[in-house]
């Protein structure tokens, strides 16, 4: 009898208080003055216990708002209109609570003021548009907590470890400070150095594209996430400063630090490390992640015909992890600031770096044919990479008018390299006996130069939507080398007696190379209706470069190599038509048209005298569906499509003999290849659960016709 009446007992505590935890709140917000319903009025309920937000929505078009499946509890009810005081009002729910507040009038704040002056108290959390703002100081964190504790606090915002931000679901990359870069945008470095109670408010908002802040439209669902900390007045001016010391006290070491200060708009700091652990300091490591301004960068792949339009300029030259045993200084520097009413400024950013790399590895492996016949191969290798180099990245913004800016953006850097490589290999038969066996050593010195940059004219018109916007984008670069490459290779029978004399290749690699580039985009936005808007854009970029190549034998007196050496001059000029239809719903967003990609090729190997130009005209199709399903749930299907001509290495029939026993050689007749991309994507986040979902699906098809010969 027990047996059979325990599961009635479980389901019983299980169903039965999940039948009662039906409490709800509902009513309908009117202006008490011109009577009517106010539709979308943000309806907030918060607990009264710790600020944190339970469920929030807005009233439908008739002023009706409900709140369902509330547990018992003390909450705070807030209502906020735009241009009408708030409405607060605390609430004490049962387990079976139905309250039905009825009409609920709204004031106007201008009819209060008139009547009578009153002590506003900020509600912990509000809501205007995209846009949700914490009063910081109504979230309790312990004395001397950093904004990272404080952010860990607020409902909806997720920290990890590594001080990686989510908000409502979605990634938080930038992180501002009273509207302004914090030594860049990077958000680890004001979470550990700014302090919790220096925080006035936090405000989350939907990150806009480029077109986007310039249009005024917005595109479709926001990807990314951007975080602004407003900071108490008393609080706008400071410095900071950290040291991070490790050591075993006998070889390992990973020492940094930073200091900075900041007052207004004018910030400047300097940091560095050295490490020999392959890890960054954590002192160092925000300010390591410095760049220049960001702007969409025109490029062409070394084929000549692959013009993309990507958001460049957040290159990472600071640490990154590396094979070996290394030995990393870094250093670097941060300038910026505003003047004439902040019309005008400068940001400046400079890095440092010397690396020194010791890998040495070994390997084994064993094959098997299917014939049974077995062969071992074993190797090593010491190598020893030596860099150093230094960036300057910086942009002047000048605010033209109210309509219009100017963007100078620019990057320069010189880096020199060296590099010791020795390695043996060898593969031996079931029977022990020799097959190969080979001995390399290479090493190389080369210099790198590059600068490059962006000048922006963006302006708006007064009609909402209209843009026009101007890129000018100037680019050189060059590099040198100069490296010996000698190799001695035997081989032998099936009893491991040599069938030759060893093959020695005893080579002067002396290579070299420059590229100068222009290009230029102008882009235009028309908005034909309030739900129809055209985006067209033009682009060209005209790429002038050389490749030396000269391979030389010093076993014959340094006589050049015909056959392992070319001399390349390369001219390509593109032209880029882009046309772009959306339309928005207040559900949807459907976008669709296609960029088209006209190129001339001109690769002229001069030391055959051949010639070798091509004609391409690349399509880039391109549709995109984004669905908003709820409030906090989208959907979205997207198709993309591209033409992909062959690099410059793959079509020169040039032998690449770096190793011996693998040697790849170009072939001119290669053909295009087309990609087609289908992508699916669902997300969902539940501000009450703090429940956060992510469906993703991707479909690629590739058709291509062509060869890459290969030899071992």
């Amino acid at each position: 009898m027990l047996k059979q009446l325990f599961p009635v007992f479980i389901f019983s505590l299980l169903f039965f208080p999940a039948l009662a935890q039906k409490a709800s709140i509902k009513g309908v917000v009117v202006d008490t003055v011109e009577k009517k319903k106010l539709q979308n009025s943000s309806i907030l309920l918060v607990s009264s216990k710790d600020s944190i937000l339970v469920t929030d929505t807005r009233t439908k078009a008739n002023g009706e708002f409900e709140l369902a499946n509330l547990k018992k509890g003390s909450y705070t009810l807030v209502i906020t209109f735009p241009k009408m005081a708030d409405y607060i009002r605390d609430i004490q729910l049962s387990d079976s609570s139905k309250f039905n507040l009825g009409n609920i009038a709204m004031d106007s704040k201008a009819t209060l003021l008139n009547e009578v002056t009153i002590k506003a108290q900020k509600q912990a959390i509000s809501m205007k548009g995209d846009t949700i703002t914490y009063q910081a100081d109504s979230f309790a964190v312990k004395p001397h907590a950093n904004l990272q504790d404080l952010l860990r606090r607020l409902p909806g915002i997720e920290v990890d470890k590594d001080g990686a931000i989510k908000a409502g679901g979605k990634d938080v990359n930038t992180l501002l400070v009273d509207g302004e870069e914090f030594f860049g945008d990077d958000p680890l470095l004001a979470q550990k150095y700014l302090k919790a109670n220096a925080v006035s408010e936090v405000q989350v908002y939907d990150k806009k594209t480029k077109e986007e802040e310039l249009s005024g439209i917005k595109e479709g669902d926001a990807k990314e996430k951007v975080m602004n900390i407003k900071l108490k007045e008393n609080a706008k001016n400071g410095y900071l400063s950290t040291l991070d010391a490790n050591s075993d006290l006998n070889h390992f070491k990973n020492v940094g630090g930073m200091a900075g200060i900041y007052k207004s708009k004018l910030k400047a700091a300097v940091f560095g490390f050295n490490s020999n652990t392959n890890q960054d300091s954590k002192a160092s490591e925000a300010m390591s992640r410095l760049k220049g301004n960001d702007y969409d960068v025109i490029e062409v792949g070394d084929d000549g015909s692959t013009v993309m339009i990507m958001y460049g300029n957040r290159d990472d030259d600071g640490f990154s992890p590396t094979d070996g045993l290394p030995d990393i200084t870094s250093y670097g520097a941060h300038f910026s600031d505003k003047w004439n009413e902040n019309k005008v400024g400068l940001k400046l950013n400079y890095k440092g770096n010397n690396r020194d790399v010791i890998d040495r590895t070994t390997s084994k492996n064993q094959s098997l044919l299917p014939n049974g016949t077995n062969f071992f191969s074993s190797s090593s290798a010491n190598s020893e990479t030596k860099s150093s180099g230094q960036s300057l990245k910086g942009g002047v913004d000048v605010k033209i008018d109210s309509l219009s800016t100017l963007k100078i953006s620019f990057a320069a850097s010189k880096n020199k390299n060296s590099n010791e490589y020795k390695s043996t290999n060898e593969t031996k038969n079931g029977a022990g006996f020799f097959v190969n066996n080979s001995d390399q050593t290479n090493n190389s010195n080369g210099v790198d130069n590059l600068f490059n940059g962006n000048i922006n004219y963006s302006k708006k018109f007064a009609k909402k939507g209209r843009t026009l916007s101007i890129d000018l984008q100037p680019e050189t670069k060059n590099g040198t080398s100069l490296g010996n490459s000698k190799s001695v290779t035997n081989y032998y029978d099936d009893n491991g007696v040599p069938k030759g004399p060893p093959i020695t290749q005893d080579f002067l690699n002396d290579n070299s190379g420059k590229e100068t580039s222009l290009g230029a985009r102008i882009s235009y936005t028309e908005p034909l209706n309030k739900q129809l808007s055209l985006q067209t854009a033009y682009s060209f970029k005209t790429v002038n470069s050389n490749s030396h190549k000269l391979v030389f034998d010093k076993s014959l007196n340094n006589k050049r190599i015909d056959s392992l050496s070319n001399n390349f001059d390369f001219n390509n000029f593109s032209n880029i038509g882009k046309v772009v239809l959306q339309y928005r719903a207040k559900k949807f967003t459907l976008s669709s048209g296609a960029e088209a990609t006209q190129t001339t090729f001109e690769l002229n190997d001069l030391d055959r005298s051949n010639k070798f130009n091509r004609n391409y005209l690349n399509w880039a199709p391109q549709s995109n569906l984004n669905y908003k399903l709820g409030k906090n749930t989208s959907a979205s299907l997207n198709y993309n499509g591209n033409t992909r001509q062959p690099s410059l290495d793959q079509l020169q029939p040039i032998r690449q003999i770096n190793n011996p026993l693998y040697e790849i050689k170009g072939n001119p007749n290669l053909k295009p290849s087309f990609n087609n991309n289908f992508g699916f994507n669902l997300n969902t986040y539940q501000q009450k659960s703090q429940m956060y979902a992510y469906v993703y699906g991707l479909q690629f098809y590739q058709k291509c016709s062509s060869e890459y010969e290969y030899s071992r």
